[in-house]
């Protein structure tokens, strides 16, 4: 039987990272809650809604929160529902970092795109419905 992949380390594909957060929420309006501290959240019933939708997300909401802090400490920070008009597959909760200075922010940005916990620790299917960018 032969394999369809490189046994070159550098040229084989990465396993997808199946990880999916925490498991369910226990009391899902108190963590959810915890969101309005360090976020602005925009139409509350529509971002409440689609997370409950997809619970998984809201563990990975909250490990993102202390890095994009980190990242963008003095930046006001805000959640949003954004809804595919013609795919139900394709909708999102975009965070968006208040821009001070677009070049410095974009920077900023892009070091915080390429952090491992962004990057890979949550699943992509996760990863896909959560989204971080300037406003």
């Amino acid at each position: 039987m032969q394999n369809n992949y490189s046994q070159r380390l550098e040229m084989q594909i990465p396993k997808e990272n199946v990880y999916t957060g925490t498991g369910i929420v226990s009391n899902f309006d108190d963590e959810f809650d915890k969101l309005s501290k360090s976020y602005t959240i925009h139409e509350y019933n529509d971002v409440k809604g689609f997370i409950r939708k997809h619970e998984n997300i809201l563990p990975f909401i909250h490990e993102l929160t202390p890095l994009i802090n980190k990242y963008f400490p003095n930046h006001r920070k805000l959640i949003e529902f954004c809804k595919d008009p013609e795919f139900l597959d394709l909708d999102f909760i975009m965070i968006y970092v208040e821009c001070n200075d677009y070049d410095k922010d974009r920077i900023t940005l892009d070091k915080f795109e390429d952090e491992p916990l962004y990057m890979s620790k949550f699943s992509k299917k996760i990863n896909g419905l959560v989204c971080v960018d300037l406003w």
